[in-house]
């Protein structure tokens, strides 16, 4: 099984929103599958993609 470091923090800022993943990869222009790899720990995130995600996260709830 591969790490799972990223799927704690990342539904922390979206789920108590109310933003499904479809939702959270509309907002920064990537795909529902991008967010789920992600969780997923198939794929880590740049310290540029964690600022893109909190400021599509600031917008409109």
């Amino acid at each position: 099984m591969l790490p799972t470091e990223h799927l704690p923090a990342l539904r922390f800022f979206y789920k108590p929103k109310r933003i499904t993943q479809t939702e959270l990869g509309r907002r920064i222009g990537k795909s529902q599958n991008f967010i789920y790899r992600v969780e997923a720990g198939l794929r880590k995130l740049e310290p540029e993609e964690w600022e893109e995600i909190l400021r599509a996260l600031q917008g409109k709830e």
